[in-house]
């Protein structure tokens, strides 16, 4: 398991367009706003493995159906997202993390998903079921080889 402070080796990052820069802070915002910076980069870093590992960017990864909480239209998080203007101090926060975080190495040990145990009962969702955890930072418990 990688603990904060041990980053993994990743494929460089390419760079980041217009939409998925909005698009990341935007996700970043949603899910880990209340996060410590470790947790909303180590975000970031689950975004960019997803665009790598599928060869997509992170628009696509952070808008794909069910994979970001809050982009879920029962989310209520997601009305908040698309109406986040950009001069907004929290969409600027999240902006410096962002264009720090893109670029620098992975601190997830290749995670692709993570959750927070938070409010989920005791219970691990199935789709953590085998999947190797790679990190814990923050709240968040992170997981690659999710099948």
């Amino acid at each position: 398991m990688v603990r904060l402070g041990e980053p993994s080796l990743t494929t460089a990052a390419p760079p980041l367009s217009d939409e998925d820069r909005d698009v990341l802070i935007r996700t970043v915002y949603g899910e880990a706003r209340g996060e410590p910076e470790e947790g909303q980069i180590a975000v970031v870093h689950v975004i960019r493995n997803r665009a790598l590992r599928r060869g997509t960017c992170a628009a696509a990864e952070c808008r794909r159906p069910w994979q970001f909480s809050c982009w879920n239209a029962d989310d209520l998080n997601c009305s908040t997202l698309r109406d986040l203007p950009p001069d907004r101090q929290g969409y600027r926060k999240i902006a410096a993390v962002v264009e720090k975080a893109w670029g620098m190495p992975d601190t997830t040990g290749g995670a692709t998903h993570y959750y927070a145990p938070i409010g989920m009962h005791g219970r691990v969702p199935s789709w953590a079921v085998g999947a190797t955890e790679t990190a814990r930072i923050g709240r968040h418990i992170f997981f690659k080889e999710v099948a």
